[in-house]
């Protein structure tokens, strides 16, 4: 948002996770598995939202004056 409150750009990522796993005795299956799944996504959409403002800086840096 510019500094009148007008946004300036929008910018959106979307990530689809795959889990791999085996069974093994004493290992939380469900709650591990998942959980470094969303972790992973949560880092790849990130590095991808992070690309689209990298790309986007000199116009940023243009309205934002």
């Amino acid at each position: 948002m510019d500094k009148n409150g007008k946004r300036i750009a929008r910018y959106s990522a979307e990530e689809e996770n795959t889990e791999y796993a085996a069974l093994y005795w004493g290992y939380d299956y469900p709650y591990e598995v998942g959980r470094a799944a969303v972790f992973e996504g949560y880092k790849k959409v990130l590095d991808n939202l992070i690309k689209q403002l990298q790309a986007d800086i000199p116009t940023l840096s243009a309205k934002l004056k």
